[in-house]
């Protein structure tokens, strides 16, 4: 019995390791911060139809695909949709559910196990074309000349 105490011991501890390092994706915030700025600044900024002015930061929920809008006039629009990736509880939870099973549970939850790509995103905006000058108006034909009429016949 003494000799299987310490295999006990080891593997009760690596258990409590296991639970003390995952499953941490169920408690995680469901909201993420993403700072928007842009060049030039104060532009119009919309993040999921929350609207602000560059530069701003928003609240957006985990796991969710998010869209940002950058216009200001004389500009062109900045478009980008930020997607997702598993993040550092999610990938707790991967390992942990490896040993242990229940900490996989974390990985069906949007709360914690995934991550934005992103948190900073810089809108450089492209300035518009001038305007092209409108061309001069041409002016209308002249009205036709008359054909001169045949000379009458001497006599």
């Amino acid at each position: 019995m003494k000799k299987n105490l310490p295999a006990i011991a080891r593997c009760s501890a690596s258990t409590l390791l296991a639970f003390a390092c995952c499953g941490c994706s169920l408690f995680a915030p469901k909201q993420e911060t993403i700072k928007v700025s842009s060049v030039p600044s104060d532009a119009t900024v919309i993040v999921s139809g929350k609207v602000g002015r560059t530069p701003a930061v928003f609240d957006v929920p985990c796991g969710e695909h998010i869209t940002i809008l950058v216009e200001k006039d004389g500009y062109h629009q900045y478009k980008e949709i930020l997607g997702h990736r598993l993040g550092v509880c999610g990938t707790l939870d991967l390992i942990g559910g490896i040993f242990v099973g229940f900490p996989l549970l974390g990985l069906l939850s949007t709360n914690g196990s995934n991550t934005l790509e992103k948190n900073d995103v810089v809108a450089v905006l492209q300035q518009k074309a001038a305007a092209q000058v409108a061309p001069a108006p041409v002016a209308a034909p002249a009205a036709p000349v008359p054909a001169a009429a045949p000379a009458a016949a001497t006599k």
